[in-house]
């Protein structure tokens, strides 16, 4: 009798531990938000700060800085659903701009734009997880406002292109509900814009084309539900 007793005991307790183990299993948070920033490097044209016979879309940006609102929604272990919320702003290498003309002054660029797209996600361990990406929307980005002497740009220049991201994310779930999330992005968009210069009434159309390559590195801490 007491061997059944002790039996049905070790089952029962059995059976309760292997239960909560597959609740917490279930439990498991399959949203996440994140707000990360850092630095953001142009490459490519956009970073260029020398104007050639070839090469005229040079875009003068500087390092400048990147904030991010990330959303995720783990669907299952490895595939999942990604938005990102950014904004960027870039100040000119003006050095490089007063080699073409020393009265010439300009501002800064600066974008912002929500992309979408899947994620495949890699674990590590029970708490880090390495995310792969493919995003894809729009992006409004603003041109810098130019001047040279007198002549100076009539308005304030947004443009809207498509956008598209590939990059990773590794999360570390320090807790059920929270975690530190890193980025490491790269993000091109080919925006299109057409400058009024002028004064006293004559004025000067020009269409600009940028080419916008850009990789972004950010550390952010996220909330996990």
């Amino acid at each position: 009798m007491k061997k059944i007793i002790g039996f049905l005991s070790i089952f029962f307790l059995t059976s309760l531990t292997v239960s909560a183990q597959e609740n917490e299993v279930q439990k498991e948070n399959k949203f996440f938000v994140a707000f990360t920033g850092g630095p953001s490097f142009p490459i490519g044209q956009f970073g260029d700060s020398k104007l050639t016979e070839t090469n005229d879309e040079a875009g003068f940006a500087k390092t400048g800085y990147n904030l991010n609102l990330n959303f995720g929604y783990q669907a299952t272990e490895n595939f999942g659903l990604a938005l990102s919320m950014m904004y960027a702003r870039h100040q000119l290498d003006m050095d490089g701009i007063h080699q073409i003309d020393p009265t010439l002054k300009a501002d800064h660029w600066q974008y912002y734009g929500i992309l979408i797209g899947p994620i495949v996600t890699a674990p590590i361990s029970d708490k880090v997880k390495l995310d792969f990406k493919v995003l894809g929307g729009a992006s409004n980005v603003n041109f810098p406002l130019i001047s040279v002497e007198n002549l100076v740009s009539s308005k304030e220049n947004w443009a809207t292109a498509f956008t598209w991201q590939i990059g990773t994310n590794l999360r570390y779930n320090f807790s059920p509900n929270a975690c530190f999330i890193s980025n490491l992005d790269y993000t091109y968009t080919n925006p299109k814009t057409t400058y009024l210069i002028g004064s006293n009434g004559d004025s000067i159309k020009e269409e600009v084309q940028q080419k916008m390559g850009i990789v972004n590195f950010t550390i952010g801490i996220g909330i996990r539900f």
